[in-house]
């Protein structure tokens, strides 16, 4: 007779694994349970689909949220859910492996991340361009964006943020090489954490958002905002992107996720004190933050994204294009890339058949900021020289024939690359200034270098820069390079042969002193 023991051995034990099992899939049987009663017992019932966006805190985001965007969802028995990622890349990977259906994410951090992924959404439309929201304050040993260009300062930023890449921007576009191998060690994980660093003095300068940077420049002595994101144009921009598995088996969703979404920002723009209102609701912050909040937070109507970013119906490009290009360039040039990730086709990442079959929302009363640059009253040349500097854009030597004013090809290769990131500065005023090396006469020396301070202006404005913006101040030969050990004569006096390039601002910054042409060095530093 065949010995039981062992099959009720086994029998035993497979009892205790199905328990086991049983008890691991208990939360997710109650789950399921909850939900069935929901739909059982309320309006939810009444939804078919329910779409998933992840997204983070950031106020623009407050749309995605809202009771209007549901309301119009609803119609169509699509329901939403607002999900709280706030890692960047774990929302790439979410639309990667079908966890979610749209992201609100940063322009830049898509590209940044999406390239580990395959870049595996498209971007169907834009819902805000930072307008101030992100700032670089600087502490008092930090006047200008110039002065950022060293290797004993102690930054403080949240990493892998708009913050970051707003400093990566400005290191592009300003030549701050000394930065690049040293971004790592500015980052923290919070902006309470930046903020602190700044205001106890172990950061000498920080990239803030709002209301850390209004409060920054309030509560800390000798802080001054250096450069923020109503100046720098077009760079940080938050989207919204879809899974490309939505796109191609659900592309009505995307339609009338879209939809839905204009309709409650145009909802909510033409009502400012019901967006006042979402606005405390959703960041628990009280009227007197919220206000600088929203302040610092362009939203892009629907208008503007099918005609000014997108390019619909239009016959120039596709503003967004542009803007993407430029930020691939510059996260190569901060070294996070060793080619452009994107490989020069930014269309790739873009889906315009949505907005292309929208029309646009009646009645939209929003001020349109035009792409074209601010007008730029005529100053004196006191005026002028007044103006505190946001930082030098050209510090490249621009070389002309000895006793002329004719740029060469290299050098006008050089302005046509300045002209093109004023594009992103639209606000800032523009010098030139331009020096010699020393002759025999003081007066003919002032004349040489303000002819080629206005070579540099004409070329400028020949690119289309407005006339009114550029200043040109010819330096004779006052103030040049000092000799270099063992240099020849003739080397020096090319090296004296240098034109420069500043961004100023438009009146005097707030928090602080300020940093005017007259007050620099030649080296870009300021006099003690």
């Amino acid at each position: 007779m065949f010995n039981r023991h062992p099959i009720i051995a086994l029998l035993s034990i497979a009892i205790l694994v199905a328990l086991g099992v049983w008890k691991y899939y208990e939360p997710a049987r109650l789950a399921q349970e909850r939900d069935k009663q929901l739909l059982l017992t309320s309006d939810a019932g009444a939804v078919d689909r329910t779409v998933t966006v992840w997204g983070d805190d950031w106020l623009g985001y407050m749309i995605f949220k809202s009771r209007a965007m549901q309301e119009a969802l609803r119609k169509h028995r699509i329901g939403i859910r607002y999900v709280q990622v706030p890692d960047f890349r774990e929302r790439v990977r979410g639309i990667a492996e079908g966890k979610c259906d749209f992201i609100a994410i940063t322009a830049d951090s898509y590209i940044a991340n999406g390239k580990e992924f395959d870049y595996p959404g498209v971007i169907l439309f834009l819902i805000d361009e930072s307008f101030g929201g992100d700032a670089i304050i600087g502490g008092h040993s930090v006047p200008n964006l110039d002065a950022l260009n060293s290797d004993k300062l102690k930054g403080a930023l949240v990493g892998n943020s708009p913050s970051e890449f707003l400093l990566k921007s400005s290191m592009a576009h300003f030549r701050l090489e000394k930065l690049q191998p040293r971004i790592k060690s500015f980052r923290r994980d919070k902006a309470e954490d930046a903020y602190a660093d700044l205001a106890s003095g172990k950061a000498d300068f920080a990239v803030l958002w709002e209301p850390f940077a209004s409060r920054a420049l309030r509560d800390i002595p000798g802080t001054r905002r250096l450069l923020d994101t109503s100046h720098a144009r077009g760079l940080v921009l938050d989207v919204t992107v879809a899974s490309r598995s939505v796109m191609l088996r659900e592309p009505v969703v995307a339609d009338h996720v879209t939809r839905a979404y204009f309709t409650a920002l145009h909802y909510y723009l033409n009502n400012p004190n019901e967006m006042r209102a979402l606005a405390e609701a959703y960041s628990g912050q009280p009227a007197a933050t919220v206000d600088p909040m929203l302040a610092g937070v362009r939203f892009i109507s629907l208008d503007e994204n099918r005609g000014d970013w997108f390019g619909i119906a239009s016959t120039g490009a596709a503003r967004i294009t542009e803007s993407m290009q430029a930020i691939a360039d510059i996260l190569v040039r901060a070294g996070d890339f060793p080619a452009d990730p994107i490989a020069a086709n930014p269309y790739s990442l873009l889906n315009s058949r949505v907005l292309a079959g929208m029309v646009t929302v009646p009645g939209l009363e929003q001020v349109r900021l035009s792409r074209q640059q601010a007008h730029f009253a005529t100053l004196s040349e006191s005026e002028w020289k007044a103006l505190p500097v946001t930082g030098t854009l050209l510090d490249d030597p621009i070389n002309f024939s000895t006793g002329q004013a004719d740029l060469d090809e290299d050098s006008q290769a050089l302005l046509r690359e300045a002209a093109r990131r004023l594009v992103y500065y639209p606000a800032q005023r523009v010098m030139v200034t331009a020096q010699v090396s020393p002759g025999s006469d003081g007066e003919q020396d002032r004349l040489l270098s303000q002819a080629r301070a206005d070579a540099v202006r004409t070329f400028l404005i020949n690119t289309g820069v407005h006339a009114s913006r550029v200043f040109a101040d010819g330096r004779g030969s006052t103030g040049l390079p000092e000799r270099l050990p063992g240099e020849s004569d003739a080397a020096w006096k090319r090296r004296c042969r240098h034109a420069r390039i500043y961004l100023l601002e438009p009146e005097a910054k707030s928090g602080g002193s300020s940093i005017t042409v007259n007050a620099l060095h030649r080296d870009g530093e300021a006099k003690p």
